[in-house]
């Protein structure tokens, strides 16, 4: 994993605004991969594995430190905080099984990981309840009791919680919450914390940053787009500042 170079993080930028966050994800990703890694190869790793490999080139691209804003469901107010990457890596089973299985009631269930391609399917749900079923349908590779095979949706629903449980507890990364509290108020809360939506809101930032920069430079002068990308970040600050001076 390498960080992202300006070049590469305009390229991102101008393929990835049109994209679903998804594919945005992958984009990002397979930027920051050896050229020998294959889209779909990405497109098949665990959701966990996937923003495990986020954080790490978020890390490399932009620092350890995240910093986010925030604002309070009770009171609206404006929360700061920022925190390194590695306090997101979930302490889990590393790799992710291929499959895994569940035996409870007398059912037995051999689940996998689900990856980006099942998150696109779970995507066109049009409710939790409808996202949750397609979800452990793509997860359940085989359902049965004693010699009867039992399809996902049958299952009972203590046998369905007990997948489910399962299936985070052996992708741990896939589902990163952090815990809240507003000092105003002193509300506390959870959320879902996604960081292909962060990195890429970063990602956006800089590419129009370095827009503005290339846009000045060149006007000054006169040095392309290239040119002006090749130059280091100490050196392009330093001919801004002269520039603004």
């Amino acid at each position: 994993m390498h960080a992202l170079s300006a070049d590469t993080m305009l390229a991102v930028w101008e393929r990835g605004h049109r994209l679903h966050p998804l594919d945005r994800a992958l984009l990002i990703l397979a930027a920051g991969e050896p050229t020998d890694v294959e889209p779909d190869q990405l497109a098949h790793l665990s959701l966990g594995r996937r923003d495990a490999l986020l954080l790490a080139l978020r890390a490399a691209t932009f620092g350890q430190q995240l910093c986010a804003y925030v604002r309070c469901p009770c009171c609206s107010g404006e929360l700061e905080f920022d925190f390194p990457c590695d306090s997101l890596r979930a302490v889990g089973p590393a790799p992710v099984q291929d499959v895994f299985e569940v035996n409870t009631a007398g059912y037995q269930v051999r689940l996998r990981a689900l990856n980006s391609v099942d998150a696109a399917d779970v995507a066109g749900a049009v409710s939790v309840a409808e996202a949750s079923e397609r979800a452990l349908a793509l997860a359940v590779v085989q359902a049965r009791r004693g010699e009867e095979t039992i399809g996902a949706g049958d299952l009972p629903a203590a046998v369905r919680t007990a997948a489910a449980e399962t299936l985070a507890a052996a992708d741990p990364q896939a589902d990163t919450v952090l815990d809240l509290s507003c000092p105003e108020c002193g509300h506390a809360w959870q959320s879902v914390f996604d960081i292909a939506e962060f990195m890429w809101t970063e990602l956006a930032a800089r590419a129009r940053h370095l827009l503005h920069e290339v846009h000045l430079l060149a006007q000054a002068y006169g040095w392309s787009e290239r040119e002006i990308l090749s130059l280091s970040p100490t050196r392009r600050a330093a001919y801004l500042q002269a520039v603004t001076a």
